[in-house]
């Protein structure tokens, strides 16, 4: 048995047992899932930067930008496709099936879960409940993409490996900020310059074109296009982060425990129709691929700076 025939098997049986079980864990499946979309994770990281600890909500949101961005380039150098494209017994779960377009290796959902999930789990390793949840929460995440019939167990250990990488290094990097001056610009700058080279790459590399019945499996200018979505958001936590930091400086830690939750429910008002909407509005304002990269630009700077200034003014 072959390396990816291993790989479509342990899809396979799973794909059995939710068949013989009725699907009746999709549910709870697709919720894990959620768990490593858009809307979730940057919830839980605007709730502790806006109310907990702004330092470790940016160092979520730093550090999980950075893995989705690394995760979205590897996926489009090796161009690996969907494991229904490999074989076709393979028959993920249809609202899954919408949510997975481009190519497969690595699973982009495990790397958010792993940048926002592990994030968690690292700033507040010393809690053995946090510790041991966020961990068990990464594996459900990892598992539901497995589960769906959506990746392979290659595409979700990599992404981890990936995510794990980049929580150590990135922990390191961001208290190094700390001890100097002006390094919270370089790194700014840095970041910024290297996620643009990849987005330049990206965009103008080659990519593999097959068809079945002549329709093209994975287009590549929706590969393409992926990569300003990733990219918009780095570019806005880092820009933002770094206003924030240098111009803003709102207090998370003032206000009672009522007073934060209050804070939090409004900024979840603007925030979830922001992401909501999708892109789509954008792009038919400004076009492609330009409203795809405003759009997550919008949802990177409401959360790093927008929202924290309008807590400033307005004293909540």
């Amino acid at each position: 048995m072959s390396y990816m025939e291993f790989q479509i098997n342990c899809l396979l049986y799973l794909q059995h047992f939710r068949d013989i079980t009725g699907g009746v864990l999709n549910p709870l499946f697709s919720l894990l899932t959620a768990c490593g979309e858009f809307l979730i994770p940057l919830s839980a990281v605007s709730l502790v930067l806006w109310c907990i600890d702004k330092k470790s909500g940016f160092f979520l949101l730093l550090n999980t930008t950075v893995s989705v961005l690394l995760n979205h380039l590897l996926k489009n150098i090796v161009c690996i496709y969907r494991p229904w494209i490999i074989d076709s017994n393979v028959h993920p779960l249809e609202s899954a099936f919408k949510m997975a377009p481009g190519y497969s290796f690595p699973s982009g959902h495990t790397a958010i879960a792993t940048g926002i999930w592990g994030g968690i789990a690292r700033v507040w390793h010393k809690n053995k409940l946090v510790l041991f949840s966020m961990i068990a929460l990464i594996c459900l995440v990892g598992l539901s993409r497995c589960y769906l019939g959506v990746h392979t167990p290659q595409d979700v250990v990599v992404a981890l490996i990936i995510g794990v990488f980049v929580i150590i290094f990135g922990y390191k990097v961001y208290n190094w900020v700390d001890n100097g001056k002006n390094r919270d610009l370089y790194l700014t700058l840095t970041v910024i310059v290297l996620g643009f080279l990849i987005l330049l790459y990206t965009t103008f590399k080659g990519y593999p074109i097959d068809y079945v019945n002549g329709k093209v499996l994975v287009s590549p200018y929706a590969a393409k296009l992926g990569t300003f979505s990733k990219y918009g958001i780095l570019f806005a936590s880092f820009l933002g982060w770094f206003l924030e930091r240098r111009f803003i400086k709102f207090d998370e830690k003032k206000g009672t425990v009522k007073t934060k939750i209050i804070r939090f429910l409004i900024g979840l008002v603007f925030l979830v129709p922001l992401i909501a909407c999708t892109s789509e509005y954008f792009q038919m304002i400004f076009g492609q691929p330009i409203g795809k990269f405003l759009y997550y630009t919008a949802i990177g700077f409401y959360i790093t700076c927008i929202y924290p200034l309008f807590i400033k003014l307005c004293k909540l």
